[in-house]
């Protein structure tokens, strides 16, 4: 999370404080305090018969009449129900503070005077707590609870006393409490928090060892929310995976699509199915991917699945960067410089691009971390994506954004100088060595030619303005449009990424709303499903919008039925595929030839 001050207080804060604390009131009731036994004041002992001090602590005979004792019982009675939450988290916080309270309101009776709990004693409550309750902003109200320790809670204005006084043993010393971690090793946890299996870090962890459960983004949203988020991305990468397939098995199977520039569509269709095609590792049971354990993330070391789906992902990612960027420097060498440089290097061109795609995939799993802090699936962790994945692909996607939109200026601006021209376009060579228009190529793998440009030395009649454009994009606009809608789409999902991904994933146990989060989870009185709902709904704004979350998640997706729809989506295919089937079912079906002996024929000749 970006830092930032702590939120405001929300409604539920000021109730859920003082009734978790009140058990030390800094100012008793009148009438609690009329009643209360001071330091030093002679009494009578008896038992103890309230309720609301358990038989661990009130172990001795206390000088509270028995007369007043269901009043101050009552006054207890009132914030145990919330003193439960800290219970949840901290059984040794809980049992001091309890304890303290019962013996501020029940001093012991000892030798006929009164005598209260040391001074130490609530120090020590203090330092004992500390662990626990400064992570949840709740240490510095307690203190004030306490008074800071200046005098008794439970009684105006008395101090507490250094001599003559209680030093209960279930109030652990200060030497033997510690200010990192409290009840560590906690079975027990509150509402859905679960304890750590000794590997979750304390990203995830309170203090005192409870831990949110992994994935951990699926209990700051309201439940079920997150994983239809998931779901949103195993459907949405399908169905993308499933029509760049169809794209990519067209171009690797009908006759002529895999000639330049034809065969450029046909890698960068490969890359975009491999990367839509990493989803299928969360089909099933999405956990496997994002979860060690059931409170633990996944990394490529903890993970192996993690680290092969992560693998699969960058390489699959900067191929699609790379490949695209090929296609977009390809179109504008053809169409501005007539050069036909991408075609003679292509075998050069096919190493660099996937070459480099493993390369620095390498190189990211080696120097950065890899694991499923994103939410959905394992990716470079979003505080490393921006050096290893992003800055990488920008020095590709930058300049391929900037000649894309340079080619179709160039097309419109030639387009019509053309039709005020003698010449009209000129005699330009197209990459096939013949007179072509502007030196336009047939992305689609049609082999149709540009029909613009001169024939046996005859020059055409100059074409008019709408017509010359209209050419140029008959065989150039798919792999221009895409080019364009690719850029973009990358883009927009960076800025995507850095807000929902960097944003969710950055939150940790030391965020000031992720306390404030679980302060308002572990004293919510519902159940499970109602404290995840009602704390959502409260914190709402310190996360990122679920319809922003799924719309970043289909926006990837979103690739691959582009490519569809330009280049699939095509009755040339249809018709192709017709010719190709009939082709394969008229081979099946030819019977092979028996050969013939003629009386005297041995096979190797006439004998």
């Amino acid at each position: 999370m970006y830092p930032r001050s702590p939120p405001p207080p929300p409604s539920w804060w000021p109730a859920t404080t003082v009734l978790l604390l009140m058990l030390l009131a800094t100012v008793a009731a009148p009438a609690v305090a009329q009643i209360a036994v001071k330091q030093g004041q002679a009494c009578t002992a008896v038992a103890y018969n309230g309720t609301v001090c358990p038989a661990s602590i009130m172990t001795y005979q206390t000088a509270v009449p028995v007369a007043n004792q269901s009043a101050l019982d009552s006054y207890l009675t009132s914030s145990t129900a919330a003193l439960a939450a800290v219970k949840s988290l901290d059984t040794t916080c809980f049992t001091a503070i309890l304890t303290l309270a019962c013996m501020d309101a029940f001093p012991v009776c000892a030798n006929g005077t009164a005598e209260l709990p040391c001074y130490h004693s609530c120090t020590d409550v203090i330092a004992a707590c500390t662990a626990t309750l400064a992570p949840l902003n709740l240490l510095t109200t307690l203190e004030s609870s306490l008074n800071n320790c200046t005098f008794v809670s439970a009684i105006d204005s008395e101090a507490y006393p250094t001599s003559n006084c209680q030093s209960p043993a279930s109030i652990p010393a200060a030497a033997s409490s510690t200010n990192t971690t409290s009840n560590t090793t906690a079975t027990t946890c509150p509402k859905f928090f679960l304890p750590n299996t000794g590997t979750a870090t304390t990203a995830n962890c309170a203090p005192n060892g409870c831990c949110v459960p992994c994935p951990v983004h699926d209990y700051f949203y309201p439940v079920g929310a997150f994983e239809a988020s998931v779901l949103a991305v195993e459907v949405g990468n399908g169905i993308s995976c499933a029509l760049a397939a169809f794209v990519v098995l067209s171009w690797a199977t009908l006759p002529g699509r895999r000639r330049h520039p034809g065969d450029i569509v046909l890698h960068f269709a490969v890359a975009i199915m491999t990367w839509q095609a990493c989803a299928m590792f969360l089909y099933g049971n999405p956990k496997r991917i994002q979860c060690y354990d059931s409170v633990t993330v996944s990394t490529a070391s903890n993970n192996l699945l993690c680290g092969v789906q992560a693998a699969f992902v960058m390489c699959a990612v900067h191929a699609t960067v790379f490949w695209g960027g090929y296609m977009i420097a390809n179109l504008h060498a053809t169409i501005v410089w007539r050069s036909s440089i991408f075609e003679r290097y292509k075998p050069l061109g096919i190493v660099l691009c996937w070459g480099l795609s493993g390369v620095f995939t390498f190189i990211a799993f080696f120097l950065a971390t890899v694991d499923a802090t994103t939410g959905v699936t394992c990716l470079i962790s979003p505080d490393k994506a921006n050096y290893y994945l992003f800055s990488i692909q920008a020095v590709i996607i930058l300049p391929a954004f900037f000649l894309n939109c340079a080619t179709i200026t160039y097309i419109v601006v030639v387009a019509r100088r053309a039709a005020s021209s003698a010449n009209g376009l000129g005699r330009w060579q197209d990459s096939s060595g013949g007179q072509g228009s502007i030196g336009a190529q047939d992305y689609s793998g049609t082999g149709t030619g540009t029909g613009t440009g001169t024939d046996g030395g005859q020059p055409k009649k100059t074409l008019s303005q709408r017509r010359q454009v209209l050419q140029l994009l008959k065989l150039n606009w798919r792999a221009l449009l895409l080019g364009l809608i690719y850029v973009v789409t990358y883009i927009i999902y960076v800025i995507f990424f850095n807000v929902v991904a960097v944003r969710i994933s950055s939150a940790s146990w030391a965020t000031p709303w992720v306390q404030s989060w679980t302060a308002c989870v572990v004293s919510d009185p519902g159940t499970d499903a109602e404290a995840q709902n009602n704390c959502a709904a409260t914190f709402a704004g310190e996360v990122p919008s679920f319809g922003l979350i799924v719309f970043s998640n289909l926006l990837v997706s979103l690739i691959g039925v582009w490519l569809f729809l330009i280049f699939g989506l095509n009755l040339q295919i249809v018709y192709e595929w017709q010719d190709a089937v009939a082709g394969w079912i008229v081979k099946l079906r030819r019977r092979p030839e028996q050969p013939v002996y003629y009386e005297g024929y041995q096979g190797s000749g006439w004998q």
